[in-house]
């Protein structure tokens, strides 16, 4: 493999095309579009739009306008027509802060790294190992859609047990796992949400309500409701673990593509629309949604993560990794990666909030460090045909599926 020279420096690109550097985006970063309110800014304006008086023009302020919708309120009536309606919230926006959000030039030193992998073979042939997730035992759990199971591998005897599911031909796709160490997946072709308990071994299923509404990304809220998207239902759907009830949402834009789905450090849930190029966030307690526009145009978000700050990291397009803070600053960078390293179709956050990233068609992960802007590539074994997806454990171990060679495998020990 011919390698770049250590050290060498990869930029962004700028889109006004004049040389390789971080890219700066020269539309505003918050766009506005029907109900859809992008946060944390000030206003420039002499109209009193802080609503809830915190001196910044942000989220909060939109929720409360959206409260408002529909009464006489004059404080939320912007032209004075005597009711909150459409018009108002096209007025918040025009009113907006619009300043440019920018990034700084940045570069990214790329080096071989050496650490420890090891590969374990999954009993069941052809299962094609995906989705991973680690319990607070430290046991790995992973999905095995092309053998209908949920497989399990314990580290500390390196024994698996798989899970065949019950309802035929299924296709668990993604896994999380409850606060009681109940393990919960999302089967795209059943339609339905499952739960697995590790002690009784019971598998049992919750069809959803909206038919082939293909449920995908899961997560939890802090009060236990089991959160997902709906790829082809275009809503969030809510599951109530105790009662095994479901509420749907719908999303404003249409064959969004809803996928990833996470919560972020305030309990707001934010989600990927993987078709249409936009972040979706809502509020799981007043069920608000906002969608937000990237700020650069024609990118396909395949996975995104968030890390400690907030900030969403997303693989989009050919090697290439983006960061937005979309909450605190607005600021967007995308980093040009190294060619001869994978081009990131999964990712994860480790505990020193480093970006890992791996390909599902090459034998290489990656690391990426926003502090130093340094990247380094690891070579996998050769029984390793790709990286379908990676988790982080407690203890900072990085594990993968590799769902061609039918394999999961872990990875620690490549330096500072």
């Amino acid at each position: 493999m011919n390698r770049r020279p250590n050290g060498e420096e990869f930029l962004g690109q700028d889109t006004s095309c004049e040389g390789p550097m971080s890219i700066r985006s020269n539309i505003p970063v918050w766009l506005f579009v029907v109900c859809i309110l992008i946060s944390t800014a000030s206003a420039q304006t002499t109209t009193d739009i802080d609503f809830d008086d915190n001196h910044v023009v942000d989220f909060g302020d939109f929720v409360l306008l959206a409260q408002a919708f529909g009464t006489g309120d004059a404080r939320f009536d912007l032209n004075g027509d005597g009711a909150v309606d459409f018009q108002d919230f096209l007025i918040f926006a025009r009113l907006y802060d619009k300043s440019q959000h920018t990034v700084m030039h940045s570069h990214v030193d790329e080096e071989l790294a050496v650490g420890s992998v090891d590969v374990y073979d999954v009993p069941t042939l052809g299962s094609q190992p995906q989705d991973i997730v680690v319990d607070v035992l430290g046991r790995v759990w992973f999905t095995q859609p092309g053998a209908n199971q949920i497989g399990r591998f314990d580290p500390s005897t390196e024994t698996f047990v798989e899970f065949p599911l019950p309802t035929p031909s299924g296709r668990p796709a993604r896994l999380a796992v409850d606060g009681r160490g109940i393990v919960w997946f999302t089967d795209i072709v059943a339609n339905a949400v499952g739960r697995l308990d590790p002690i009784s071994e019971e598998i049992r299923t919750y069809p959803v309500p909206t038919p082939g509404s293909q449920p995908s990304g899961l997560v939890f809220d802090r009060k236990g409701y089991l959160w997902f998207t709906q790829e082809s239902g275009n809503q969030i759907g809510r599951l109530d673990p105790d009662r095994g009830t479901f509420e749907e949402y719908p999303v404003f834009t249409p064959s969004a593509g809803l996928d990833e789905i996470q919560i972020d450090s305030e309990g707001i849930l934010v989600f990927s629309e993987r078709a249409v190029g936009k972040f979706g966030r809502m509020n799981p307690e007043t069920k608000e949604i906002a969608e937000i526009e990237i700020p650069v145009q024609d990118l396909t978000i395949r996975q995104f993560v968030l890390d400690a700050g907030d900030q969403i990291w997303f693989a989009a397009n050919s090697f290439q990794l983006h960061m937005w803070d979309l909450l605190a600053t607005g600021n967007f960078t995308s980093y040009i990666l190294p060619e001869d390293g994978p081009d990131p179709s999964s990712l994860a956050v480790d505990l020193n909030g480093r970006i890992w990233y791996a390909a599902d068609q090459s034998r290489y992960s990656a690391r990426f460090d926003p502090e130093a802007t340094s990247i380094r590539i690891l070579e996998l074994p050769n029984s390793v045909s790709g990286v379908g997806r990676l988790t982080v454990d407690r203890l900072g171990k990085i594990w993968f599926t590799d769902p061609t060679g039918n394999r999961i495998g872990s990875v620690e020990d490549i330096g500072p």
